[in-house]
């Protein structure tokens, strides 16, 4: 398996918590975390197939959702956020956990290039 960076973060966190509980540093997510990214860390996941270079997902609890959205494409990309509905579940906000930008889920968001979001939905 060949990973990138993220996803090399992502995947040493899932095996951080699964096997010792241990802080998972390369994201900055901890049970402490002001934000308590319990959906992240404990959730269930749901993810898409991806498409145009950019992967959704989202980890979940009965309390929180977050979505995170890797787009690896060099060029800017607007989703279409009736495809994710499901995951949305009818939120209608979120913000982005490391720059704190608020998000309103109408039709669409847009993605910089090359950008991970890492949206807690409210």
């Amino acid at each position: 398996m060949v990973f990138n960076d993220f996803e090399q973060s992502t995947f040493s966190c899932r095996l951080s918590w699964a096997s010792t509980f241990a802080p998972c540093e390369p994201l900055g997510l901890t049970l402490g975390s002001p934000w308590a990214p319990f959906g992240v860390i404990l959730g269930k996941t749901l993810h898409y197939v991806p498409e145009k270079d950019v992967y959704v997902y989202f980890r979940y609890t009965q309390e929180q959702c977050v979505m995170v959205i890797v787009n690896n494409n060099p060029s800017d990309q607007i989703l279409n956020l009736d495809r994710f509905k499901e995951g949305i579940a009818g939120k209608k906000r979120g913000y982005e956990i490391s720059t704190a930008n608020s998000f309103t889920f109408d039709r669409t968001i847009e993605v910089p290039a090359s950008t991970t979001f890492i949206i807690e939905l409210n």
